[in-house]
């Protein structure tokens, strides 16, 4: 890029009349630390001095062009510039400032907005959060100190505040409803597929997800990510002895259970807070609208999940004798992510249907049945990350997918044969029986890859050959043969 202008907003007649030293280290920045040729500043406001373009050589490869427009910013006619400044804007204090930050997210351009002090900077962050909602906008960085403020201060009238110009600084940017997604033939890959992934799922709303979810990792709010393993039953199959183990290599943090906030982490985290609260609900209303016999409730569970190099066994994520979970979402939020190479994907087994594979690349958004669809996590060999939602629904049990079952076509099969079959892999209960013998291979090694070796989930393992074993030979011959045995 060799060019970039950027729109100093509110500008007043002392930095109109003077601009090359008002502006003088941000100049410095952009000649010094960047390959620009040009740099336009656009000073925007109605205490500017009058309407004027005037430019400035400062050498021959650095050329700065300072435009003055007498205006409110948001009634202009002019072009935005790549990005906005509001200096010391004072947003808190004037309400005369919300026409113009909705005109500029409506834009969506980032905007650097600084304060005089800390407490002003969260008044300013506070009267965004109040003045402009619905959520439209995305924070790409959370009030903090300015490295580049003044270094003189001056009494602000208040014990114990000083007054620094542009001591702090937040960045956001103006961002539609992350979730766009397109929904047209969202019924029919559900029930024929049993899994729709998106791909470019949340635009810079995802970038600043990850943001802080590496930030809730440096401040160690994640835990090890847990399962309980059976190694013994009763007759009627309730677990007598079990284990609490954590996976490998896994970490995750809660944030909402049963429809609650769980975390008071969420009052760092402002985009996930938006999800919470706006983008979520949003979502839920659309997914509804394109699918109503969904009839999902709202979002009953989310975490923050990090593989750093482990792996997910096999599992069903509920039972619709224990929950309301009807759906499963997760987004990926991994931009480094080398296909074929950093693993980590994930693996659905939606009986009768083929495995698929979903690999976690940046942005991507995969949505398929709590309930009914088994899964795994592959092991990772490179930092995998996802926000995992949960939706709630009111009908539960009437959520099954795939829901229409592809024929079986094969002609050793007499119309009887095929009708029993069709008949036991429309069964809920007999689907997961099935897919759990014809995958029991990848059902026992998935422990080993997600726990280790140890001698509970040998044990673990051990009992679930035991049942599979019983499983399968209460099976006619006709099923083992379609199961591939």
């Amino acid at each position: 890029m060799d060019h970039i202008q950027l729109d100093i907003v509110g500008a007043d007649y002392v930095e109109a009349s003077k601009p090359l030293l008002a502006f003088k280290s941000l100049i410095q920045l952009f000649r010094n630390e960047t390959t620009l040729k040009k740099l336009t500043l656009r000073l925007v406001g109605p205490n500017v001095s009058s309407n004027s373009s005037r430019s400035f050589d400062f050498s021959e490869n650095f050329t700065v062009k300072v435009v003055q427009e007498l205006n409110l910013y948001h009634e202009s006619s002019c072009p935005c510039g790549d990005a906005s400044f509001l200096f010391n804007a004072g947003i808190w204090g004037y309400d005369s400032w919300i026409p113009t930050l909705e005109y500029i997210f409506k834009k969506g351009i980032p905007v650097i907005i600084t304060s005089y002090n800390e407490f002003e900077a969260d008044d300013d962050f506070d009267t965004l959060n109040e003045a402009l909602y619905p959520k439209q906008w995305v924070v790409l960085k959370a009030p903090e100190s300015n490295p580049y403020r003044s270094d003189a201060s001056r009494d602000s009238g208040i014990e114990g505040r000083q007054c620094v110009e542009n001591s702090y600084w937040m960045i956001i940017a103006g961002s539609q409803d992350p979730f766009q997604l397109d929904l047209k033939d969202f019924q029919s890959r559900l029930e024929h597929e049993a899994l729709v992934v998106w791909k470019n799922a949340t635009g810079i709303w995802g970038d600043a997800i990850l943001e802080e979810i590496d930030m809730l990792m440096d401040l160690e709010k994640l835990d090890a990510s847990k399962n309980r393993l059976p190694v013994k039953r009763d007759k009627d199959g309730s677990i007598i002895e079990g284990h609490l183990l954590a996976k490998h290599a896994v970490f995750e943090h809660s944030l909402v259970v049963d429809g609650k906030q769980v975390s008071n982490t969420l009052e760092f985290c402002p985009n996930i807070q938006s999800f919470v609260d706006t983008h979520g609900p949003a979502l839920v209303m659309r997914l509804n609208q394109a699918y109503p016999g969904l009839a999902l409730q709202g979002v009953d569970t989310l975490k923050v999940q990090v593989n750093d190099g482990g792996a997910f066994h096999m599992h069903y994520d509920t039972k619709t004798s224990i929950s309301n979970r009807a759906i499963t979402a997760l987004l990926y939020l991994n931009p480094d992510y080398k296909s074929g190479q950093d693993g980590g994907e994930l693996e659905l087994f939606p009986f009768p249907l083929e495995p698929v594979l979903v690999e976690p690349a940046h942005d991507t958004f995969a949505l398929f049945c709590s309930t009914e669809t088994l899964h795994r996590v592959r092991t990772s060999r490179a930092k995998r990350r996802a926000l995992a939602i949960w939706f709630s629904s009111e009908k539960p049990d009437e959520l099954f997918f795939p829901s229409i079952v592809p024929p079986i076509l094969n002609i050793d099969y007499s119309e009887e044969e095929i009708r029993q079959l069709k008949l036991l892999v429309s069964s809920r209960q007999s689907r997961r029986l099935l897919a759990k013998v014809k995958y029991r291979s990848h059902y026992h090694q998935s422990y080993f890859d997600a726990f280790g070796s140890s001698q509970i989930v040998k044990d673990a393992v051990a009992l679930d050959h035991q049942e599979t074993d019983k499983a399968e030979a209460l099976l006619p011959k006709i099923v083992l043969r379609y199961l591939g045995f």
